[in-house]
């Protein structure tokens, strides 16, 4: 199965920079669309996610069933803690990083790269 690109309303901006020349924008999604783009494509039941330290660092793998060979088929990646704030969310923010780059291994938004 193949995953559908990103939905206009499915894309957040962020203003990284502003100059005299103009600005940066970063184009990114949140965790929830990657969630509902693999139950869309894969059906709720077929997939799941896991996570695992190695070395200090934290990873999220997305494992996918596939019937052709009755096996899940699991892609990883690692994330990064999100700036302190009040509430102390960088963990949380290091694990949502990691399933959305996950995500990115499964080609959700891979588009966001090149846009």
């Amino acid at each position: 199965m193949e995953i559908r690109k990103l939905k206009a309303n499915e894309i957040n901006v962020k203003v990284k920079k502003v100059t005299g020349k103009g600005c940066l924008l970063l184009l990114y999604k949140d965790a929830r669309v990657d969630m509902a783009i693999l139950d869309e494509t894969f059906g709720p039941n077929n997939w799941q996610c896991d996570y695992k330290t190695i070395n200090g660092a934290l990873y999220c793998g997305i494992g996918v069933y596939d019937p052709t060979i009755k096996e899940w088929v699991w892609k990883w990646d690692c994330g990064i803690e999100s700036r302190a704030d009040e509430d102390g969310n960088e963990k949380k923010g290091e694990a949502s990083d990691a399933f959305k780059r996950a995500g990115f291994k499964w080609g959700i938004g891979r588009e966001l790269y090149t846009a």
